[in-house]
């Protein structure tokens, strides 16, 4: 690999750990602001649809 792929590489990965940490901040908001709903709510389609939102950025 030359010097200029390696570079590019480099600023990929770091673009990609940027967007992986910048995930993990919005999922772990998203679940603090889930278990802040009364039971009620997290048993009813809000909360099953941000559980369902908090579920798939773990993929």
């Amino acid at each position: 690999m030359n010097k200029e792929r390696r570079k590019r590489l480099s600023e990929v990965m770091n673009q990609l750990n940027d967007v992986m940490s910048e995930i993990d901040d919005i999922r772990n908001e998203e679940e603090e602001s889930y278990d802040n709903l009364p039971e009620g709510f997290q048993n009813g389609e809000r909360g099953e649809r941000m559980q369902e939102a908090i579920d798939s950025s773990m993929k």
